[in-house]
């Protein structure tokens, strides 16, 4: 593999790397390219090496280039999407990049990825009991969610038109059948494509997810967490009931539930399931 015709590598069990080689690895390809991302699972896998040795993210202070999939973010975010909303200040940390377990500059945060299972599989499977417009309408605020959140944000090829494996937990050696792309899910699921379409534009525009010198604060108003963010005011509601959301005066609304908008406002309301980015 010719590392410099690439812009990034994905190391897999990065338990069992040699930090020292990992990093190797990040330095000698940003001479070449200043750009270039190494990240990797980092979970603790087998016991080939010492533990202080090993490329896990319990070491990742000694890897500060290295990205690492942040399952702690995906954990707290499905609980959160589900209704749980008494982890609140964990979703507030894990907003922020998780600073007691990467931190932003290292944290890839996703709610799903590769061999496991979707996030649309494990709410059908697991909030069988609500209908499927609520299930499709959290894993649209999920997509938000990561957008919107400090840090890497990761996606599962097909995860923004409600990707299936029809509920393998585990799809490594699945075949085609389960882990094959449904194109028709594409065209059936046009509208969510929109919407992540017009999270990326955001994500791209507003240098306030990227800066590590902006201001962020937090704060809980009827239900609504307000997760501000320099002159961003992001309202989220991971409720099954709609927030009427005022101030005393205006502002700009930059994204609703439907995508990108520009509506000049004091009042907006959160639909449930939902997040909304104003801009003062």
């Amino acid at each position: 593999l010719n590392l410099f015709d690439i812009d990034g590598l994905r190391l897999d069990l990065m338990g069992i790397c040699d930090m020292d080689t990992v990093n190797q690895i990040y330095e000698t390809a940003r001479i070449y390219k200043k750009d270039f991302i190494v990240y990797g699972e980092g979970w603790n896998m087998g016991d080939v090496l010492a533990e202080e040795k090993r490329g896990t993210i319990q070491n990742h202070l000694q890897m500060p280039g290295i990205g690492m999939f942040n399952d702690y973010f995906r954990s707290v975010m499905i609980h959160f999407i589900s209704g749980n909303d008494g982890i609140v200040k964990k979703v507030e940390d894990a907003l922020t990049g998780s600073a007691e377990y990467l931190g932003a500059s290292q944290s890839i945060n996703y709610v799903e990825c590769h061999d496991g299972m979707t996030l649309f599989d494990h709410l059908c499977r697991y909030k069988a009991e609500d209908d499927l417009a609520v299930n499709i309408r959290r894993c649209r605020l999920a997509l938000a969610l990561v957008m919107t959140a400090r840090g890497i944000p990761f996606f599962h090829m097909g995860q923004e038109f409600l990707r299936t494996k029809h509920g393998v937990e585990n799809s490594y050696n699945s075949g085609d059948l389960i882990n094959g792309i449904d194109w028709d899910l594409r065209v059936a699921n046009n509208a969510m494509c929109d919407y992540f379409r017009d999270l990326v534009f955001i994500r791209k525009q507003y240098s306030e997810f990227r800066d590590e010198s902006v201001e962020i604060s937090f704060q809980t108003e009827e239900g609504c967490l307000i997760y501000r963010l320099g002159s961003l005011m992001i309202l989220i509601n991971s409720g099954s009931k709609d927030i009427l959301y005022r101030e005393s005066n205006p502002f700009e609304i930059i994204f609703d539930t439907n995508g990108r908008c520009s509506i000049r406002s004091d009042t907006v309301t959160v639909e449930s399931y939902s997040l909304v980015i104003c801009k003062r």
